[in-house]
């Protein structure tokens, strides 16, 4: 089962390789966004409904560590069913602590990182202002070291941006 907690391209990137498009909301703001209670209203609904799931996966169409419920979330997801639960993020925000502590509440956690470098962070993720690739690695660093559940890195690569080998071997 998968669940947006943000709307329709709310995002810290603007990746030249979204699946659903364009950025329309460029933003490195946290906010409810989706609150945490009509959420787990409609997973509690779901699940009256007979609705079965081995993972719950906390995603969508735009970054999900930007609904500061995020926390709240998760833990009412767990409170509700046994299933694993699943952040898929573009690893943006732990830098934050409070985006690392509301993340460890997950059992498997699922960042990108597909720029080796400044450079190619800007010309791949285009990212909000204020973000930078050496916060990205630094709050993925830290997290890794916070979290005891399995964490799995996606890289995208994308011809003639990251797919040198220089590009590829900082990358690894």
């Amino acid at each position: 089962l998968g669940i947006d907690i943000v709307p329709f391209k709310t995002c810290t990137f603007d990746c030249l390789f979204c699946e659903v498009g364009p950025t329309s909301e460029l933003t490195g703001l946290s906010d409810k966004y989706i609150s945490a209670g009509t959420i787990l209203a409609e997973v509690k609904e779901w699940l009256q409904g007979g609705g079965t799931a081995d993972c719950i996966t906390i995603t969508g169409s735009g970054e999900p560590t930007l609904n500061s419920e995020l926390a709240e979330i998760i833990r009412g997801i767990r409170r509700m069913t046994g299933a694993k639960i699943v952040l898929l993020s573009n690893g943006s925000l732990f830098f934050r602590r409070s985006v690392r502590s509301a993340a460890a509440g997950a059992d498997i956690v699922k960042v990108s990182l597909s720029a080796a470098d400044e450079r190619t962070l800007r010309k791949l993720n285009r990212p909000v202002r204020g973000l930078s690739f050496q916060s990205i690695v630094k709050g993925l660093r830290k997290f890794r070291s916070e979290f005891s559940g399995e964490l799995l890195l996606e890289v995208v690569i994308l011809a003639g941006v990251n797919d040198d080998e220089k590009t590829i071997r900082k990358i690894a």
